[in-house]
């Protein structure tokens, strides 16, 4: 007894070395991500420019799961709560996001490995799989991409619940909790993301694993798993924009294919790689497509038939198609072929697959284990570094553009993307280049010429940025973009009544963009319209009521016109709203002061200069400070 004792004792401690071994190999080649800043490619839609994160009561919180509030198109409300934590710990500083997705992906690598552990029972494939997750070139895009919190989060509860689930089965059904908490953590990788409706076809082939399949009271059990999927599937489909692009069935099959092959074969051979969004969708479905289609089935049927007498293999490969089968085009049309960040969960089931056969392969010589880790050590230093290099793309807008326009220079919208950013860093000359390439690229996009006319307001030639935002109404006249950069600029010159028809403009064509009716509020100030601009600045708080922006002009006018308690009112929820709101603090010590509260005005002014506003001598002297 006391030697199986210390034999199993001896067991837990060679696998948790293995677990943690992962993870450090991880932590080692994927840590440039934590020195990343963000990146104008949908981290502004969920973080900066997301101002329901910044309501961190529980009201706030609870809003977070409407579905009117979703982000492009995707109901992901838990992974939204966990940005509101972020916000409330760290407001914008891009570091605390990127330390949070790299620990999530450790403490995935941690989990698939004790995942792949129970199904495989070998301690060596577990640390080949769960290194390969962690390192695998194509996974470096769910990690440094802050907006992929969606992927990292989701991914820890659904490995979590299929660890609690094989702890179910194990207790012969027994462990209750273990399979509520499963159950539990099913439902939040579903809220994190939608793919984590795939659970419960993974679960199934746990029960087919474990030769369960025929278990009536195994299947009731994950009867539960299937009702949360097809309800919030169906919900998330629901809430999914309509499909433009008209593809047939047929034409749906053949992009899946040319999808999976290509899944398959980068899990081998990482090539090509490059954030461009997908591989562009074609017009008309390319001849070739019906090739690859058809070496995806003959790849997978022959990897089905060859290992038909091992049950691992066969559930490492359909682990792989049951988890990917949601990000195909079969429910929905994507926006592109193929995403790396697509294979976050289901490469697992790959990497099953691989090490299962390479490890059979040895598994009769002696030193089997020592073999086996000698083999996949070239595959992990070619991975690491490779995925190394990767992560060192995502470090700004910069890296992360001229490596796109790298591998693809006609890629237009990369072209503007890089301009963009370049415009945030003042490079104008830069920026100008960037931009004319983008219009040359595509001449007839009304966004372009709004661009380069925002570069050549910067550069103060300001005819030629009108002329550039002229150019854009013409081009789409529907859209009130260009007509809103018209209008501030023209009021920024003096020609505020010319400007407020523009304005107007662009409030009549997009009624529901909070910033388009701040602009024109802005405008109506200028020009001593105050009633107008107090309604411009409430109908965009009717737009959305966490505009910290609105409120903060609002109030500020308020303030003005010495409507105090209602200055008081805006000014106090833009700051909760926005803790490091330094302008947003001087005019709420400011109203404060008038209303008599010097202890309250000097402890916002405080505030105000400890979040970037510079001293004020003068208004210092006012506020005649009181020791407390």
């Amino acid at each position: 007894m006391k030697d199986n004792w210390l034999e199993r004792l001896s067991g837990k401690m060679r696998s948790g070395a293995y677990a943690l071994g992962a993870v450090c190999i991880t932590l080692i080649v994927l840590h440039p991500v934590l020195s990343g800043d963000w990146v104008n490619w949908d981290d502004p839609v969920y973080v900066l420019q997301n101002s329901f994160i910044h309501d961190f009561s529980f009201s706030g919180l609870l809003e977070l799961f409407n579905p009117a509030n979703r982000v492009l198109d995707t109901y992901t409300p838990l992974t939204l709560v966990s940005f509101a934590i972020d916000y409330r710990i760290a407001q914008d500083s891009p570091s605390w996001y990127h330390a949070m997705n790299l620990i999530f992906h450790l403490l995935n690598v941690y989990l698939v490995y004790f995942f792949t552990v129970r199904i495989t029972k070998r301690k060596e494939v577990a640390f080949f799989v769960s290194v390969l997750f962690g390192i695998h070139p194509l996974h470096v895009e769910s990690v440094a991409w802050i907006s992929e919190r969606k992927d990292v989060l989701y991914s820890f509860f659904f490995l979590f619940s299929g660890i609690q689930f094989l702890k179910f089965l194990e207790s012969e059904f027994k462990d209750r909790t273990a399979y509520v908490s499963s159950l539990l953590l099913g439902l939040l990788s579903i809220l994190a993301k939608p793919l984590g409706v795939a659970l419960p076809l993974v679960l199934s082939l746990v029960l087919f694993l474990f030769n369960k399949h025929k278990d009536r009271k195994a299947w009731l059990s994950i009867l539960p798993f299937y009702l949360c999927a097809v309800l919030f599937g169906i919900g998330a489909t629901l809430l999914m924009d309509a499909d433009q692009f008209g593809y047939s069935l047929t034409d749906r099959t053949l992009l899946s294919g040319h999808a999976l092959w290509l899944y398959l074969l980068k899990s081998i051979v990482p090539f090509n790689i490059s954030h461009d969004m997908g591989q562009k969708m074609p017009g008309n479905v390319p001849v070739f497509y019906f090739l690859t289609t058809a070496l995806s089935i003959v790849s997978i049927g022959l990897v089905l038939w060859f290992g038909r007498s091992k049950k691992q293999v066969q559930f490492g490969l359909l682990f792989f198609l049951a988890t990917v089968f949601f990000s195909l085009h079969f429910l929905k049309v994507n926006s592109g072929i193929a995403y790396d960040r697509f294979t976050y969960i289901p490469f697992i089931g790959l990497f099953i697959v691989i090490g299962n056969v390479v490890y059979d392969l040895i598994g009769t010589r002696k030193n089997a284990s020592k073999l086996f880790l000698a083999i996949i050590t070239p595959a992990v230093l070619i991975y690491g570094y490779i995925a190394f290099e990767r992560s060192k793309v995502w470090q700004n807008d910069e890296t992360l553009w001229t490596d796109v326009i790298k591998h693809n220079p006609q890629h237009k919208f990369a072209w503007c993307k890089r301009a963009n950013y370049y415009v945030s860093e003042m490079r104008l000359e830069e920026a100008m280049r960037d931009q004319n390439e983008c219009i040359q690229l595509n001449p007839l996009s009304g966004d372009g010429y709004v661009n380069r006319g925002n570069i050549y307001k910067e550069l103060k030639n300001y005819d030629r940025a009108l002329s550039d935002y002229e150019v854009a109404m013409e081009l789409s006249p529907n859209q009130g973009l260009p007509y809103s950069c018209s209008g501030v600029l023209k009021a920024q010159l003096g020609r505020i009544e010319s400007g407020i028809v523009d304005l107007n403009k662009a409030v009549d064509l997009n009624p529901d963009v909070g910033v388009f009716r701040i602009n024109q509020g802005l405008a109506y100030e200028l020009n001593g319209q105050y009633d107008l601009a107090l309604d411009a600045y409430s109908a965009a708080i009717e737009v959305n009521n966490k505009d910290h922006l609105a409120l903060k002009y609002r109030g500020s006018l308020q303030l003005v016109l010495e409507n105090y308690e209602s200055a008081l009112t805006d000014l106090e929820l833009a700051v909760e709203l926005r803790p490091d709101f330094a302008v947003a603090w001087f005019d709420l010590s400011r109203v404060n002061l008038a209303l008599g509260n010097r202890n309250l005005a000097y402890k916002q002014y405080r505030s105000a200069v400890n979040s970037g506003y510079p001293k004020n001598v003068e208004y210092e002297s006012r506020l005649k400070r009181v020791e407390i």
